[in-house]
């Protein structure tokens, strides 16, 4: 039997395609992958690999498919869409073709919050060391984010907006404040 879709699926994934998270989401304060980088990174590899990525809209559902011109299948993946402003629907579809595209790519892309925020459940603040933001550098990944450390069970973390790992805080220190500091 011939490479299918979904063959060629599992061999891009074999791959491993690491992407950055380069946006940046002010009301969550966050990063993520931005279509576009998605697009970059892909459209070369299912070109190569006569790999069609199309979007289209049907009864109010943006669908993306990855059709193999080789083997004639398929896979998909649906978005429902809501708004009926036409702006608000622009990037609504923006925003569903690349929850489509992370989806059909196995793509790991943002924190992974437990649903907290799909639940409206919001984080309690009772156990953080001092309730405010601060920069700290992440050892895992040595990225500055802007955090707010909580105690953990046995020391002081922060979980990581870059990479999504728990780290113990570094501050990032202005340097001009510390010139005033007596060592």
């Amino acid at each position: 039997m011939g490479w299918n879709i979904r063959n060629k699926l599992f061999s891009l994934q074999a791959k491993h395609i690491k992407m950055k998270k380069t946006a940046d989401n002010p009301f969550f304060k966050s990063k993520y992958i931005p279509l576009e980088a998605i697009l970059e990174t892909y459209l070369p590899i299912f070109d190569k690999e006569n790999i069609l990525c199309m979007h289209l809209i049907q009864g109010g559902v943006l669908v993306t498919e990855l059709y193999d011109f080789d083997s004639g299948t398929s896979v998909n993946s649906n978005f429902q869409l809501n708004a009926t402003d036409p702006q608000k629907q622009g990037s609504e579809i923006t925003y569903g073709k690349r929850y489509n595209l992370w989806c059909l790519l196995n793509i790991q892309t943002d924190v992974d919050d437990d649903a907290n925020i799909a639940s409206n459940i919001t984080k309690s603040t009772s156990n953080t060391v001092s309730g405010k933001w601060e920069k700290h550098t992440c050892q895992k990944c040595d990225e500055i984010v802007t955090v707010t450390p909580f105690k953990g069970k046995y020391w002081m973390c922060f979980k990581c907006t870059s990479c999504n790992g728990f780290s113990k805080p570094a501050p990032v220190y202005d340097w001009e404040d510390l010139s005033e500091m007596a060592f």
